[in-house]
């Protein structure tokens, strides 16, 4: 009985990881459709036993960012960040895509893979050794992780390249793409400090022919959205 009831728990498993695969692989080649022109982008994919063996079964030595889940991990041959998620697989699925999309740029955050088999998707990305900028920026997190402040001649530069990579995200498709989702938090930085933009979940694209399409509702009650967006709720070209 008891052998019995091992083998349906697994069964059932294996049921759950083959069904959450072909929904986020669906949700996945969708999105790639709509948004890449049916242009073929290749993501890799990978299981979750690679990735269990990236991070040592996801042991806490390798949690690198415990806010977002983020694990440094090894995986063929190379450092990763690998991005645990919560929350909603569109979401993460439109953060993939994008961040597919942006990987020409060298200030944005570039995706090695994900894995499709959990109920929410994992991401893989390139490794940022020198963590967020927040960490570099706000005192106390200064201190807390022992990093040396950032001089201001390094915060501009890291504020023109991050324009710059904004730009490239307003003009270099045919629907011009907006963040949504700006802070310190989303920028990480490599071992030579530049930064790498990421955290693509609640992008949107301007459809064509059109100059402005509702953003996502809940950024209306944050204080540092545009005053045009939260009076609105949509998202303007030219604001």
């Amino acid at each position: 009985m008891r052998w019995s009831w091992f083998f349906i728990k697994r069964r059932q498993e294996r049921e759950e990881r083959e069904r959450a695969f072909y929904e986020n692989g669906s949700l996945l080649l969708e999105k790639l459709i709509a948004s890449c022109n049916a242009k073929p982008i290749p993501i890799p994919t990978f299981s979750p036993q690679q990735l269990l063996l990236a991070t040592n079964n996801f042991s806490s030595e390798k949690l690198v960012m415990e806010f977002s889940i983020r694990y440094k991990g090894s995986l063929e041959g190379r450092i990763v960040l690998i991005k645990c998620n919560n929350g909603w697989a569109d979401l993460v699925i439109n953060d993939l895509v994008i961040s597919a999309q942006m990987s020409g740029h060298s200030n944005v955050l570039k995706p090695i893979g994900c894995c499709l088999h959990t109920q929410i998707p994992i991401l893989v990305f390139e490794y940022a050794a020198n963590g967020v900028l927040a960490d570099r920026i706000y005192v106390f997190r200064v201190t807390e992780r022992q990093h040396q402040a950032m001089v201001w001649e390094r915060r501009l530069k890291i504020a023109r390249q991050i324009a710059h990579a904004l730009s490239y995200l307003h003009t270099a498709f045919p629907r011009p793409v907006i963040h949504m989702f700006m802070h310190m938090g989303n920028i990480l930085l490599d071992e030579n400090d530049v930064p790498k933009l990421s955290g693509f979940y609640f992008s949107v694209s301007i459809p064509e022919g059109e100059a402005e399409v509702e953003g996502f509702h809940g950024f209306r009650h944050f204080g540092f959205c545009a005053p045009e967006f939260k009076a609105t709720g949509k998202i303007h070209t030219n604001g």
